[in-house]
């Protein structure tokens, strides 16, 4: 900001020019000078002297709106410039359920080592259950999940919203009942399961078939089992996993059905795989992918930076 902008802004503050003057440290005459001297470059007078104490002319407010413009713009580089200077060094550790760390953290990930290369970056990839508590034991700075946890000891950042679809072998013979409603992978790539008008398999209809689940603790276990229940059934259950990757290829082999979410769908499964998928409508049907950190844990300018750069990559 330009001096003769300082002194007009201390002018404006005390209200009085030999107050400023001292608080500038110069004479009230080489204040004075200076600003007459801007007032003549704007043409207009900036404060009107008759009064006690000054006040701004018509045209002194708008100049003075347009510094506190600028004083925030430079406020703000400031700060960014500060940050990437408190970045040059530091250390973040990262972690993700498998999925999530072979799916979706690569590009966040990408574009935060690019920008803070002199950040050292650790990835944790586990069973979500377990990350959480080694977070709690200060083993882990952020976890970038889609599950449960508990807010009294996390807190989150939403990134986005991903939902829950029937995945059914392609060979099923109850595809054939349902064909209608029935949706290709490059369907719920497009967003046809997020369509009101598009419809949905009676989930019921499947109460006899074997399903693939993920283990109890998990959020889609507890989401799965309030589906089929609100249905009016407890699904048969061949399997139990650890991993909803490990799900969906399972049920790619015809082991059984299971629920995806439409993020699975995009990012792991292919063209051509032998699934077919029904849109639920049920309230568990919805949930967000998000970013949490420890309560307790003081929020570093690298984690925070982390999270600014996973909500633009998820914008």
């Amino acid at each position: 900001m330009k001096q003769e902008m300082r002194y007009i802004y201390e002018v404006y503050q005390e209200k009085s020019f030999s107050q400023a003057a001292k608080n500038l440290f110069i004479s009230q005459p080489a204040l004075s000078s200076s600003i007459r001297k801007a007032e003549r470059g704007i043409g207009f007078e900036i404060f009107d002297r008759n009064t006690l104490p000054i006040r701004l002319t018509e045209a002194g407010k708008l100049y003075i709106e347009a510094v506190e413009k600028i004083m925030a713009v430079e406020r703000e580089l400031e700060c960014r410039l500060s940050e990437m200077a408190s970045l040059n060094s530091g250390r973040v550790v990262v972690a993700g359920a498998n999925f999530f760390s072979a799916r979706m953290l690569p590009p966040v990930i990408h574009t935060f080592v690019s920008r803070y290369p002199g950040v050292d970056l650790e990835l944790v990839e586990s069973d979500s259950m377990a990350l959480y508590e080694e977070a709690l034991k200060d083993n882990i700075d952020l976890i970038f999940d889609a599950g449960v946890y508990d807010a009294s000891l996390f807190s989150s950042e939403t990134l986005c919203e991903e939902h829950i679809l029937l995945a059914v072998p392609s060979d099923n013979p109850l595809n054939r009942r349902f064909a209608e409603n029935s949706l290709t992978r490059e369907e719920v790539l497009t967003g046809r399961h997020l369509c009101r008008d598009s419809g949905s398999a009676d989930i019921s209809a499947f109460s006899g078939e074997a399903f693939l689940l993920l283990k109890r603790g998990h959020d889609m276990h507890r989401r799965s089992l309030d589906i089929c229940r609100r249905a009016g059934f407890v699904p048969r259950t061949s399997l139990y996993l650890n991993q909803l990757s490990t799900v969906a290829n399972m049920a790619c082999q015809g082991l059984g059905c299971c629920f995806l979410t439409d993020t699975v769908i995009r990012l792991l499964l292919t063209v051509g795989s032998p699934l077919v998928y029904y849109p639920v409508r049920d309230p568990s049907a919805g949930r967000d992918i998000f970013i949490a950190h420890p309560r307790k844990k003081q929020m570093t300018k690298a984690m925070e930076m982390f999270i600014r750069i996973a909500r633009e990559t998820f914008a």
